[in-house]
């Protein structure tokens, strides 16, 4: 039982850093982005917290038509005749929001960019962890409950479930990782 907690440990250190180079894996230039998590930043311009819905496309500039190869969710148009030409702070108005029908630029891009990478990487890396260690409690419990008296088959069940509810706090640190940049970063 003692070398599983390390290959686990190992297996949870390569999912995290390899999720982010699928997730980032695009053949799309880097001012424009479809946005696959909800992302809620102070904009510059508004001076004021905007949340950017999941859906929404974001880029970096205005673009014309054919450049960012996104359409926001919802919309009936293809990359080829849309344009993004309105700023995200004339789409966010009184409500601060940016739609997932809606797209815009704005000069947090970048900002927004990060934090939906970070946002999916989390949100992938919480799925596989939470879906191996519901097996490994099925698995524990399964080898607790047939132990039959015997304390090592016992205590090996235990110690499986044990390491199971340690992945299930370190996929819950992977949730809450995103407010803690958000904190550190100051957005």
């Amino acid at each position: 039982m003692r070398r599983i907690f390390p290959v686990l440990v190992l297996i949870v250190m390569v999912i995290g850093f390899v999720t982010p180079t699928f997730v980032m894996a695009q053949t799309v230039p880097a001012d424009c982005v479809k946005l696959r998590a909800d992302v809620k930043i102070r904009n510059t311009e508004l001076g004021a917290d905007v949340t950017y819905h999941k859906g929404a496309v974001i880029a970096s500039r205005a673009m014309s038509q054919g450049e960012c190869p996104f359409v926001p969710t919802g919309v009936s148009a293809t990359p080829a005749n849309f344009s993004i030409q309105t700023k995200c702070s004339a789409v966010a108005g009184a409500n601060k929001e940016v739609l997932k029908n809606q797209a815009c630029y704005t000069n947090d891009f970048g900002m927004i960019a990060m934090l939906n990478v970070i946002y999916t990487a989390t949100n992938w890396l919480f799925m596989i962890i939470m879906l191996i260690a519901v097996i490994m409690i099925v698995v524990g419990g399964f080898t607790y409950m047939t132990a039959s008296g015997d304390p090592e088959k016992a205590g090996k069940g235990k110690a499986i479930i044990v390491y199971a509810l340690i992945g299930i706090a370190i996929a819950l640190f992977a949730k809450v990782l995103p407010s803690i940049i958000r904190f550190i970063m100051g957005v």
